[in-house]
């Protein structure tokens, strides 16, 4: 039997909302359909292989990298192989700190490694644990789900009075969120930002009503004189625009400078694309920002669907619908604004409507499973899978592929 694995990844960003780090996960599910989770040392070597296979880059960029570490782990060499820059050695919470393993840890922390101390939560017995490695330790990530809330902030005093940095994790909602800022936190994990959420209600920018403008005009095939026209009343987008048909990917011999030619020579389907991308990538200020956590998770989930639309029989035909669902489905956590109204906004066909709303028809079962994927929800993914008719194998490279296509779109 050919177990197929690959790696997930959680966001962890500062009291801005802006990405710091990721944590890389183990994830498996076995072609049979049951899930697999194997033993924590064996998880954490396919984590470290499956990323060198997808390309490290392309799945943190240049941010830092949270890599779980056991006991084995500590003590084996194979630590030596992680970039001292990059990866952020986490001590699990069941290791126990004897000797030996304090000694490890401070061999690594000699050679550099920043080291976190995973799942901390604030009673005698966890403080005692800390306080073994207090001061070989950089990090200390707190619970929030098993430390009461009445603890948070006593849990974030020890930290600090310590001189390491505080780590919320398991932050579930905007409430936890400005509660630990509030009491000091340096960084934040949870699912409130790995679905994500939107952190604070924002003014909708002036780019933002132009680029959805323009989308609707896109969608609505009016013609090119009429969407030109629009694009004149925002330099920026045009300017982004003439920049991404003028790049190398294009390979053209001689550079544009119309518009109503980068137009026709994007197509009016690519562009549509790229207004949708754009929706993702606007800050308040109008900026372009193509590195945040959301757009590069609407990147992985609309790429992940697309290319798993493409090996489906059902769904061949409809690759372009499968990229557009997915980016529809998390516009939501942009605007915060429920999807229901977002759908009317757009008047899409109901096939898009019902898959993004109740998960119907084929492309409803491909965001199914993509989102099963993303919230780690193994028992849903296999089935989700096998009902697709694809293998295992496939669904872990439509994956991988998906990590490369968010990284390439980075900046654009």
């Amino acid at each position: 039997m050919i177990e197929s694995t690959y790696v997930a990844r959680q966001p962890i960003l500062n009291g801005k909302g802006e990405l710091w780090a990721y944590e890389l996960l183990f994830r498996s599910c076995d072609p049979q359909g049951s899930a697999n989770i194997v033993d924590a040392t064996s998880a954490t070597a396919q984590v470290l292989h499956n990323s060198t296979q997808i390309g490290v880059k392309n799945i943190i960029g240049n941010n830092k990298a949270f890599f779980n570490c056991n006991r084995d782990i500590l003590l084996d060499d194979v630590v030596q192989i992680l970039d001292r820059d990059v990866f952020v050695l986490e001590i699990l919470e069941d290791v126990e700190l004897d000797d030996v393993v304090v000694a490890a840890v401070k061999k690594l922390k000699e050679q550099n490694f920043i080291i976190a101390l995973d799942d901390f939560v604030w009673d005698k017995e966890n403080v005692d644990r800390a306080n073994k490695v207090i001061d070989l330790i950089d990090i200390i990530k707190v619970d929030l789900m098993l430390t009461p809330r009445e603890f948070w902030q006593k849990a974030a005093q020890y930290i600090k009075k310590n001189g390491k940095i505080a780590l919320a994790e398991k932050v579930e909602t905007a409430e936890c969120f400005n509660e630990c800022k509030k009491y000091g936190y340096d960084y934040f994990q949870g699912y409130f930002f790995a679905k994500p959420q939107v952190l604070q209600t924002q003014k909708i920018s002036t780019t933002t009503i132009t680029t959805m403008s323009l989308l609707d005009k896109v969608r609505s095939e009016k013609p090119t004189k009429e969407i030109e026209a629009e694009f004149k009343q925002s330099p920026e987008l045009s300017l982004n625009l003439l920049k991404l048909i003028n790049s190398s990917a294009f390979g053209l011999r001689n550079p544009i400078s119309s518009l109503s030619h980068a137009i026709a020579m994007y197509g009016i389907k690519n562009l549509e694309r790229w207004l949708m991308l754009l929706l993702y990538a606007q800050r308040e200020s109008g900026g372009m920002k193509t590195d945040s956590p959301i757009f590069e998770h609407v990147i992985m989930r609309a790429s992940a669907m697309e290319n798993i639309a493409k090996l489906c029989p059902k769904s061949k035909n409809s690759t372009e619908k499968a990229f557009l669902v997915g980016l529809v489905s998390l516009m939501d956590t942009l605007f915060g604004v429920a999807i229901e109204e977002i759908l009317k906004e757009f008047n899409f066909d109901e096939e898009i409507n019902s898959a993004v709303l109740r998960h119907e028809g084929i492309l409803g079962l491909i965001l199914k499973t993509v989102s099963a994927y993303e919230s780690d929800n193994p028992e849903v993914l296999k089935n989700s899978i096998s009902e697709l008719g694809i293998t295992t194998e496939e669904f872990s490279t439509c994956i991988k592929n998906a990590f490369e296509q968010s990284h390439s779109h980075r900046n654009v």
